[in-house]
């Protein structure tokens, strides 16, 4: 097998296993090849995996639409970076995801070279026997894909042990206290508390022994809990709890705010964090179009209707055609077309980082003393 074989067989187990908006690719930006089986993330790759081949960056992530981020990192073979994958998906699936295609690249490399190996003895053998090996261009034989099925990459999978775990940051005015600190341990008994500038964050494999709501009620806190994570990767996931911490009306249950009740926001919000300077022009273009309070009420109505162009036009009340180019309008602003999919879910992005600017202080990247 060839890389590019090798790379193809990856890509297929990937789409097996894969979650809706999922999606891997693998970039050579010297040719400007890119092997995937969706093109939504090739434009926008080849200038940042130049950087990852030339060892500046080790890691790169992008934010891209519906609230996904784009990850680029290198694929390395007997110490050489061979080629760099991406993954496009969303924010709380990066590790999940990355340890699925290391399993894949582990697993093709390690047949291709077994097929070397056992190619290299064949070989051998046909010498020792007086045998004429033929020229590989009169001799062309067609190699069947070797691809494994969902159940076995889903084995695969599952004989490896992730040791996922899960945070919650708790803000309180009494956090200082002595009988909230013992009231937190009963909670988290074998939990790992630690107090930081955001707040108390807490890191365990096991959910709290009760309701989180009595401790919000007795001590006035304020409650965010995380998606799972591989505890490797701990030392990310606090840019993922403030991100909940912006969530302009955030959906609360049992005195808690989970990141799977509000993923949808707040993986806006933390893909902004992550990668502030993706959204500069944008959130510059935000603030020229509050200039125009015709332009800044159609942007919102069109939002909050869902994108449905009728209600926006009666809540409005105004004529079809002047909500129409005013959306024409908002669209070039936005560097848009307004009859692009994609443009809808770029300016709900929009929408949300302007109302969680506005209700709950998220720093704005224009702004000089921005500190994100």
């Amino acid at each position: 097998m060839n890389l590019s074989e090798i790379l193809h067989n990856i890509i297929l187990d990937f789409e097996s296993l894969k979650e809706d908006g999922d999606t891997l690719g693998f970039v050579n930006e010297k040719q400007k090849v890119f092997i995937s089986s969706d093109d939504s993330i090739k434009n926008k790759s080849y200038n940042e995996a130049r950087l990852i081949r030339k060892k500046v960056r080790q890691r790169i992530v992008m934010g891209s639409s519906m609230g996904r981020v784009v990850e680029l990192r290198p694929v390395t073979y007997l110490n050489e970076i061979i080629t760099v994958s991406a993954i496009l998906t969303k924010p709380d699936r990066i590790e999940e995801k990355e340890k699925l295609v290391d399993e894949l690249l582990h697993k093709w490399f390690s047949l291709a070279q077994k097929e070397r190996v056992e190619e290299s003895k064949n070989n051998e053998e046909k010498l020792l026997n007086g045998q004429i090996i033929n020229n590989k261009s009169t001799e062309k034989k067609i190699k069947k894909k070797k691809t494994l099925d969902k159940k076995q990459v889903e084995k695969l999978l599952l004989d490896k042990d992730f040791a996922f775990i899960k945070a919650w940051l708790i803000i309180s005015p009494c956090a200082k206290e002595v009988s909230f600190m013992e009231d937190l341990k009963k909670l988290f008994p074998k939990g790992n508390i630690e107090t930081t500038d955001i707040g108390i964050i807490v890191i365990s494999n096991e959910e709290p022994n009760e309701i989180l709501s009595n401790l919000a009620n007795k001590y006035n806190c304020s409650i965010y809990s995380s998606f799972k994570f591989d505890e490797k990767f701990k030392d990310q996931i606090n840019n993922a709890l403030l991100s909940l911490t912006y969530v302009p009306d955030p959906i609360k249950k049992n005195g808690v705010i989970a990141y799977e009740d509000n993923k949808d926001r707040s993986s806006v919000i933390l893909s902004y964090l992550n990668t502030p300077y993706l959204y500069y022009n944008d959130i510059k273009s935000l603030h020229l179009l509050k200039r125009n309070v015709g332009l800044y009420n159609t942007f919102m109505a069109f939002v909050k209707t869902h994108f449905n162009f009728n209600k926006t036009c009666e809540i409005l009340k105004v004529h079809r055609n002047t909500a129409y180019n005013r959306l024409k309008i908002i669209a070039d602003k936005f560097h848009n077309k307004s009859n692009d999919e994609a443009f809808f879910y770029h300016l709900y992005s929009i929408y949300i980082l302007s109302l969680a600017m506005e209700k709950n202080f998220l720093p704005d990247i224009t702004f000089k003393d921005a500190h994100l």
